[in-house]
């Protein structure tokens, strides 16, 4: 343990002064200086591509011109490379550039470090006051035979639709000749991804075939494969990604800087294109940290996560995957994946929905130590919401295209994976804190710290891939941060039904309820529900936002529901006439806002099929007032039918509504108070409702009268008096009732 502890950090030591020289961010200026030009630098082209260019090699020179753009002079002009991979051969811009002048030009050329695509940036510092200007620069390191492009992307196929085809190029620059033995997918998702090969058994030196790819998702979320070319003749396999629908957003800018092939270091401190309030302090930079996550004040190397629900060892910390992440596998792949490179964590600044926006991407990155044999996709985005007129506000994004292992081997993994095999193992953590441990300051998402939970192949609950946390995309998940607050709503789901035995072809009602349990308002609250087999949908009845659409899969959009507030839904099916056993239904519900118990998410209740067992609910009317009494579902209206027969098992509410001059006095029996009254019936039960009178009101009937009046004989007839009403009596068989009457002369 003591000698693998030392040369790790032996070769950080060493891996540490290389990125730091790779980390050539321009850095703000800090002496005072003159007010800025109007003058303003701008690349043409913006983008400058070397392809595959042999590692160690160097590539042919390439040019990029400099122009002053605005209405003055551009001064104390500056060139830097944010990836000494690249390398400026010429330069004949001056320090000054009038407006409109001839645009200066800058040579530069390739030499790669690694077997992975190598991105970088040419940055332009000035006295301009756009700031800095960065021009992107990409190239591929390879060796003699490679596949390319590295990774190929088909965004927004519909399921079950076919893309139009992309092309990868299997490439032999060898001296001999290379034997292809099978061109297949190998993955999660291989059968989504289909293969027209134009290779042959062999390609000779110097040649290539091509390679057409079509993405036909089968379900929707992200879905991964590698394009595999085996070989005998050099050994292979050689491998291109493929991602159909994923989450990452493939932003230019956000692979502008590199942190070169390493194991646990960090960038230099970078500033942010705008200022951050996370929980009352504000960020105006930060440190991207090899290991999935970025930091504030502070670069974090820790490769083990801990509780991110603690106070972090006092560091701020937003961690998208937080685990052993070992990039050197980008150097010359690993032991069991030689020709599987891994690659490097790039970052920087682009726009997302037209807002500013800082993101690191993590894709096809390997683990420690040193291995490629499982790769994981993800990326972490700050996104500027100062639109919404708050000072610092931000969202956090977390996006995921696969996740394939969980842990280093120091984190006690075994080929990645926690099982019960890898004791005292610890799996990755994603989620956030700012470094105080207090109440409300961090989170930490379901899964985190569970063997396979986060994992492609995890449970659906918790395997990242299908998250859809503050949205509504599978693989992305966002925080919105407003007054240094991360915003959250606890969304929770009940659900009822009517009878818990059910005749086959009759109907069976359920009641879903969701409620938000804060501590924020949220939008979009939407239930989703695939009917139970066995059933036909005959309705469903959201209590408000928009129709539910789908006849088998149900999904209901309940529209915004306040902090302490309820949304219902009624669904209504029919049971088949064949049917037999269980009817098991569940539904699930989400909200845009991260929710912080998702254990109460889902409500699954099951009924028995079979002729059901009917039980008498009856009624009784009490008091000196007068009323009705009506079910939910029907058959009871007392008025006159005030006994039915219902189901075993079936939720009964009676409702009471007072006569003129009448008020509810309450419910006795099988329901007490006056609050709604409802009864499961499982066996014979009665309800009393008490009414009273409140006001006399002329011609109204009443079944009693309050013991307190007196019989007054007027013209023969026997009234009841009670102060100033008066009862006349009516006699029916041997029911007696009282109508109110005016004084008798």
């Amino acid at each position: 343990m003591f000698q693998r502890i030392v040369g790790r950090f032996s070769f950080l030591a060493i891996l540490g002064i290389l990125v730091h020289l790779a980390s050539a961010l321009p850095q703000c200026r800090l002496a005072a200086q003159a007010a800025p030009s109007n003058g303003v630098a701008t690349f043409t082209p913006s983008t400058l591509s070397f392809g595959a260019v042999q590692v160690g090699a160097t590539s042919a020179t390439a040019q990029i011109s400099l122009s002053n753009t605005g209405t003055g002079p551009l001064g104390s002009i500056a060139l830097s490379v944010t990836n000494t991979d690249y390398t400026i051969t010429n330069n004949t811009c001056p320090a000054t550039l009038a407006a409109n002048s001839a645009p200066c030009a800058i040579t530069l050329s390739f030499t790669p470090s690694f077997e992975a695509p190598d991105p970088g940036g040419l940055v332009v510092t000035d006295d301009g006051a756009t700031g800095t200007t960065t021009a992107l620069l990409s190239g591929n390191g390879v060796t003699t035979v490679y596949v390319l492009p590295f990774e190929i992307f088909y965004d927004g196929q519909a399921v079950g639709s076919t893309s139009a085809p992309q092309t990868a190029t299997f490439t032999n620059t060898a001296d001999s000749a290379a034997s292809i033995t099978s061109v297949t997918n190998v993955g999660n998702a291989a059968g989504d991804f289909l293969l027209n090969s134009a290779c042959g058994a062999t390609v000779g030196a110097g040649s290539n075939c091509t390679i057409g790819v079509t993405f036909k998702p089968t379900t929707t979320g992200p879905r991964t494969a590698d394009l595999t070319v085996a070989t005998s003749t050099p050994a292979g396999p050689f491998v291109a990604h493929l991602t159909g629908n994923g989450a990452i957003r493939h932003l230019p800018g956000f692979t502008a800087n590199i942190i070169a092939p390493n194991d646990d270091l960090s960038s230099n401190e970078v500033p942010l294109p705008f200022a951050v309030n996370f929980f009352g302090t504000t960020f105006n930079s930060l440190f991207v940290n090899n290991n999935g996550n970025v930091t504030f004040g502070d670069a974090f190397s820790e490769f083990t996560p801990t509780g991110l629900n603690s106070d972090n060892g006092g560091i701020p910390i937003i961690a998208a995957y937080w685990a052993d992440v070992d990039t050197t596998g980008a150097f010359s792949g690993s032991l069991e994946a030689p020709t599987i490179p891994s690659a490097v964590v790039t970052y920087g600044v682009d726009t997302v929905n037209g807002h500013p926006a800082f993101g690191v991407d993590y894709e096809n990155v390997g683990y420690y130590q040193t291995h490629t044999d499982k790769l994981n996709s993800f990326q972490l985005i700050l996104i500027d919401r100062s639109d919404t007129g708050i000072a610092g506000a931000f969202d956090i994004e977390f996006d995921y295209d696969k996740v394939q292992w969980e842990a280093g081997d120091a984190s006690s993994g075994l080929d990645g994976l926690c099982s019960a095999q890898t004791e005292g193992c610890v799996s990755a953590a994603v989620g956030y804190s700012n470094g105080t441990g207090t109440a409300g300051t961090n989170f930490q998402l379901p899964g985190s710290f569970v063997p396979g939970a986060l994992l492609d192949n995890g449970p659906v609950a918790t395997a990242l891939i299908h998250q859809a946390m503050g949205g509504t995309m599978p693989g992305r998940t966002t925080f919105a941060v407003r007054n240094g607050t991360v915003q959250s709503a606890d969304v929770s789901l009940t659900m009822t039904q009517s009878a818990s035995t059910v005749a086959p072809g009759s109907n069976l009602t359920y009641t879903l309820t969701a409620a938000n349990l804060g501590p924020n308002d949220t939008t979009n609250v939407i239930v989703t529900e695939v009917l139970p087999a066995m059933t036909t949908l005959v309705s469903a009845t959201p209590s408000q936002g928009s129709a539910c659409t789908g006849t088998t899969t149900l999904t209901c959009n309940l529209g915004s529901v306040a902090n302490a507030a309820q949304a219902t839904l009624t669904i209504v099916v029919t049971i088949a006439a064949n049917a037999t056993g269980t009817v098991t239904n569940s539904a699930s519900v989400v909200s845009d806002l991260p929710d912080p118990n998702m254990a109460n998410n889902t409500a699954t209740i099951s009924a028995t099929v079979g002729a059901a067992t009917n039980f008498a609910l009856t009624v009784t009317k009490a008091g000196t007032g007068t009323g009705t009494v009506t079910s939910t579902p029907a058959g009871i209206n007392c008025g006159t039918a005030c006994t039915a027969n219902f189901a075993s098992g079936t939720a009964v509410t009676l409702t009471q509504v007072a006569a003129t001059g009448s008020t509810f006095a309450g419910w006795s029996g099988a329901c007490t108070g006056t609050g709604a009254c409802v009864v499961t019936v499982t066996a014979a039960a009665a309800v009393t409702a008490t009414a009273v009178v409140t006001a006399a009101v002329v011609g109204s009937i009443v079944h009693s009268v309050p013991p307190s009046c007196t019989t007054v004989i007027v013209n023969g007839l026997a009234y009841q008096q009670c102060g100033s009403t008066w009862y006349q009596p009516q006699f029916s068989g041997g029911n007696t009732t009282y109508i109110v009457v005016n004084p008798p002369h």
